[in-house]
């Protein structure tokens, strides 16, 4: 009796934390085992999750040259404060000088994360966050904007830190909402919207993602 055959992948993703940190040849090594168990087609997507500021135009051509065609940028805020305070390493230059090099190697299949809820943020600066999302690359934004809720747990490290830096106005009911009217109010031709939640216990630690729901902004 024959063996029935491996569906074709859609997606491969490397995701989890910061992968692009890895040694290429690891990441070969990975993908390579991967694509040698299970077939994929020229469209399957394959993501590697990347920081600002953490690879150069060097790094992009060997990872593109492997096989990766879409890349998961970790911006997380455009604050340069905000980025301090949270314990990333980058700063808003360093985004706008990795969309370039993204767009000079022809990696245009990407997508921006960013965070809510994160110590002053209000909700005007979140929605200016969102404003500048769609702007930022050439004034064309992403194809792929994904969100994540800051979720702090109770007596942790991340708990006693963040307390220091409540916001005057707590908008924490309302953000989610305002999110949507506004994606919606600005649609960016396919543009594709994905809410998460995030969970830390260290201002510098990775952030893990769980998967709520997913939305995809019709057509303008």
């Amino acid at each position: 009796k024959s063996q029935p055959q491996p569906s074709v992948l859609n997606s491969i993703y490397f995701g989890g934390g910061t992968p692009s940190l890895a040694p290429l040849e690891t990441l070969q090594t990975i993908l390579s085992a991967v694509l040698t168990q299970f077939p994929c087609s020229p469209e399957t997507e394959i993501t590697l999750e990347m920081d600002p500021g953490s690879f150069n135009l060097e790094y992009l051509h060997s990872v593109k040259r492997m096989g990766f065609n879409r890349v998961s940028l970790g911006v997380q805020s455009f604050n340069d404060t905000i980025l301090a305070h949270i314990g990333r390493t980058h700063r808003y230059q360093d985004i706008v000088d990795s969309l370039s090099m993204l767009r000079e190697v022809g990696l245009d299949n990407y997508s921006l994360d960013l965070i809510s809820g994160l110590p002053g943020v209000s909700k005007d600066a979140w929605a200016d966050t969102l404003k500048h999302a769609l702007v930022i690359a050439d004034g064309r934004g992403p194809p792929h904007l994904s969100t994540y809720d800051l979720q702090i747990e109770s007596n942790t490290v991340f708990d006693r830190w963040y307390s220091h830096f409540d916001a005057e106005d707590d908008d924490d009911d309302d953000e989610d909402d305002d999110e949507t009217d506004y994606i919606e109010e600005n649609q960016n031709g396919g543009l594709i919207v994905e809410q998460k939640v995030d969970t830390n216990e260290m201002p510098t630690a990775k952030f893990s993602e769980q998967t709520e729901h997913f939305v995809e902004t019709p057509d303008s």
